[in-house]
C-alpha cells in the first residue's frame, strides 16, 4: 500500500515537471513564433528638406483643330465616300447626295408663290372698284396670264441640267458604238460582203430574228416617248385644276372655268372631273405598263436572236465562208448600236420635253411679272391700295431673295472636303435623310498642330502657369516638345478641378498616349515622406507610422494610422502636415496587407 503512493506522487511529480518545461519553452520562443507570422514590413525616417513639385498626368494626343462637315440643308446620302482614319484633301468627295430638291428650298419655294399670289390677288382687288378702261385691261391681261402660268409644268433648271447629262452619257455610248458598228461594216465591205456557199445554214432565220429584235427596240422606244408624253398630260390636268381653283367665284363659274382648263389640257369634251383624274391616271399606268410589255419583249427577241445565230455557227460549223465572222462582227455591233441608240432617243425626249416645259414656264412666269408691273403701274394713282399693294410687293421680294439664298448648291450631289486632315469620326450612313445642321463627319486638321489635355485639381493647376515648358517621360522620340498651352474649368467637375491643355511639337503620333510634368518650384518642408508611404481612403491620406511597445519578452510593433494632408511632391518624395514627428518611421512596403493597429515585423529585425 505504501509503496502504491509512492509511485503515484512520482508520476504527479513528473507532470508537473513537463508542463512547466513546455511552458517555459513556449514564454522563451513566444517571441520567435509571433514574429514568423506578422507581416514584415520596410520603414522610412521622416525627414525634412527641399521638394522641387510638379504636376502630372496622361493624355492621348488629338488634333489641335477639327472641321465638322454639316449639311445646309436637310437631304438624304446617297454613298458614303470615306471612313474615320482616312487621309482626305480639300476637294475630296466625302458624301454624294440623291438628286431633288431639299425641304428648304420647296418650303422657300412655296413662300414665293403664297406671296406672289398674295400681290397679284391684292392688284386685282384694288382694280375691282376701279372705273378706268386702262386698269379693267391690265386686270384681265394678269388674270390670263396667271391662268397661263398655272398650265405649265414647273420645271427646275437642275432638273433640265440632270436630262441633258443624262441624254449626253446615253448619245456617247451610242456614237461609240455606231463607229464600231461603222468599222465592223467596212471591214466586212472591204472584204467583199458575205453570200451564203451552197452547203450553208440558212441565214434567212439569222436575219428575220435580227429584224425583229430592231422592231422590239423600235417598240420600246415609242412607249418610252408616249409614258412622257403621258406624264405631261397629266401634270397639265393637276395644273388646270390648281388654275380652275384659283378662280372659283361661284359654283356655276367654277364648272366652266374647270372644264375650259380641262380642254385646254387635252383631256377631251369630258364633263366629269372624276373621270378626268381617272382617265388620265389610267393612261400613265397603261404607258407604264406598255413599257414593261416592250422590254421583257426586247429581251425575248434578243433571246431568240442568239438562239439563231447559235444555231446557224452549228449548222457553218464547217463552212468555207471566209467572210462569215466578219459578217456576224458586223451584226452584233449594229445590234449594240440599235440599242442604245433607242435609249439615247428616248433620253433625248425627255431632254427636249423639258428644256421646253422650262422654256415655257420661265417665259409664262416673265409674262406675270410684266402683267403686275403694268397693272401696278396703271394703279399708282389709286391711293387707297398702295399700302397694301407695296406690302405685299415688298413680301414677294424677301421670299425670292430667301429662296435665292437657300438656293445656293441646293443641286449639288457631292459633298467635298474643304480642308485637308484625317476623318476623325464619320457620323452619316447612306440612304438616310438628315436634317440641316447635322454633323456629317469630323475632321482633325494636322496642320494645325496637336494637343494633350488631362485634368488636375484646382490646387495643382494654381502651381503652373500658361507658357510653362513640360517634360513627357514616356514617349522615345527625343524631339517632342510639350508647352503647356491653357488652363479651363474641367466641365466634369467645374468646382474642384481644371483641365491642363498642352501644345505638342515634334515628331508624335496621333493617337498616341503621353505622360506629362509640369512646374519646377522648389521649396524647404519640415515634414517629408517617400511617395510610398502614402495611402488613402475614404477618410483622407495617412501614412503607417511604426510604434514601438516594450514586453517582458523584447519590444512589439505596431502599425498606426496617422492623417496627412499632401503640400508638394516630386518623383520619390512627398511633403506633408498633420501628426507626424521627426522621430517617427513610416511604413513604405509589407509583405501582406496591413491595417491599423496591426502587429508587425522589421525587416531587419
Amino acid at each position: 500500500m505504501e509503496e502504491i503512493k509512492v509511485k503515484k506522487r512520482d508520476w504527479v511529480k513528473n507532470a508537473a515537471i513537463i508542463f512547466l518545461a513546455v511552458m517555459l519553452a513556449l514564454t522563451f520562443f513566444s517571441n520567435t513564433i509571433m514574429n514568423h507570422s506578422l507581416p514584415e514590413v520596410s520603414a522610412q525616417a521622416v525627414t525634412s528638406g527641399e521638394i522641387t513639385s510638379k504636376v502630372r498626368g496622361t493624355g492621348t494626343v488629338t488634333a489641335n483643330e477639327n472641321y465638322t462637315v454639316s449639311l445646309d440643308q436637310s437631304r438624304e446620302i446617297l454613298g458614303v465616300k470615306v471612313k474615320a482614319g482616312d487621309q482626305v484633301k480639300a476637294g475630296d468627295v466625302l458624301f454624294t447626295l440623291t438628286a431633288g430638291k431639299s425641304d428648304e428650298v420647296m418650303a422657300a419655294q412655296e413662300a414665293v408663290d403664297s406671296a406672289q399670289n398674295a400681290y397679284q390677288q391684292a392688284l386685282i382687288d384694288a382694280s375691282k372698284t376701279s372705273k378706268d378702261a386702262t386698269i379693267k385691261r391690265a386686270s384681265e391681261a394678269l388674270q390670263d396670264a396667271k391662268t397661263n402660268f398655272a398650265a405649265c409644268q414647273n420645271v427646275s433648271a437642275a432638273e433640265v441640267a440632270a436630262a441633258k447629262k443624262d441624254y449626253n452619257a446615253k448619245n456617247a455610248v451610242t456614237m461609240s458604238l455606231e463607229a464600231e458598228y461603222n468599222k465592223a461594216k467596212a471591214l466586212l465591205d472591204n472584204a467583199g460582203g458575205w453570200t451564203p456557199s451552197t452547203g450553208d445554214g440558212d441565214y434567212s432565220s439569222v436575219s428575220t430574228a435580227q429584224a425583229a429584235y430592231n422592231d422590239a427596240l423600235s417598240n420600246l422606244s415609242a412607249a418610252q416617248i408616249k409614258y412622257q408624253t403621258d406624264y405631261d398630260d397629266f401634270v397639265k390636268i393637276a395644273a388646270a385644276r390648281r388654275t380652275a381653283d384659283s378662280n372659283r367665284y361661284s359654283a356655276e363659274a367654277y364648272q366652266k372655268a374647270l372644264y375650259a382648263e380641262f380642254s385646254k389640257a387635252g383631256a377631251g369634251d369630258t364633263t366629269d372631273e372624276a373621270g378626268v383624274k381617272n382617265k388620265n391616271k389610267l393612261a400613265l399606268a397603261e404607258a407604264y405598263n406598255e413599257i414593261t410589255s416592250n422590254k421583257e419583249a426586247v429581251e425575248a427577241k434578243r433571246l431568240a436572236y442568239n438562239s439563231a445565230v447559235t444555231a446557224y455557227n452549228n449548222a457553218n460549223s464547217n463552212s468555207t465562208s471566209g467572210n462569215y465572222n466578219l459578217k456576224v462582227a458586223a451584226d452584233k455591233a449594229n445590234m449594240a448600236y440599235q440599242s442604245a441608240k433607242v435609249n439615247s432617243d428616248a433620253a433625248k425626249v425627255v431632254y427636249d420635253n423639258l428644256s421646253q416645259a422650262k422654256t415655257d414656264y420661265d417665259a409664262a412666269k416673265q409674262a406675270v411679272y410684266d402683267k403686275e408691273d403694268a397693272l401696278s403701274t396703271a394703279l399708282a394713282n389709286i391711293k387707297s391700295s398702295n399700302l397694301s399693294i407695296s406690302t405685299q410687293a415688298k413680301a414677294v421680294a424677301r421670299a425670292q431673295q430667301k429662296l435665292a439664298d437657300v438656293s445656293k448648291g441646293a443641286s449639288d450631289t457631292e459633298i467635298k472636303a474643304k480642308v485637308s486632315g484625317v476623318m476623325k469620326t464619320v457620323d452619316a450612313v447612306a440612304g438616310k435623310k438628315y436634317d440641316a445642321g447635322a454633323t456629317l463627319a469630323t475632321i482633325e486638321l494636322p496642320e494645325q498642330g496637336y494637343i494633350v489635355s488631362f485634368s488636375v485639381t484646382n490646387d495643382q493647376a494654381r502651381k503652373v502657369h500658361s507658357g510653362d515648358q513640360a517634360d513627357i517621360t514616356n514617349y522615345g522620340s527625343g524631339n517632342v516638345q510639350a508647352t503647356l498651352q491653357s488652363i479651363k474649368p474641367d466641365p466634369q467637375n467645374p468646382q474642384t478641378n481644371k483641365i491642363l491643355v498642352f501644345n505638342i511639337t515634334g515628331d508624335v503620333q496621333q493617337g498616341s498616349t503621353l505622360t506629362i510634368s509640369v512646374g519646377e518650384r522648389s521649396a524647404q518642408y519640415d515634414t517629408i515622406v517617400p511617395n510610398s508611404s502614402i495611402r488613402s481612403d475614404s477618410n483622407g491620406d495617412f501614412v503607417l507610422v511604426v510604434v514601438s511597445k516594450s514586453s517582458p519578452l523584447g519590444n512589439r510593433y505596431i502599425a498606426t494610422r496617422v492623417a496627412v494632408e499632401k503640400v508638394a511632391s516630386d518623383d520619390t518624395n512627398t511633403a506633408v502636415t498633420g501628426g507626424l514627428n521627426p522621430n517617427d518611421y513610416v511604413i513604405t512596403t509589407s509583405s501582406k496587407p496591413i491595417n491599423n493597429k496591426d502587429h508587425v515585423k522589421l525587416a531587419d529585425s
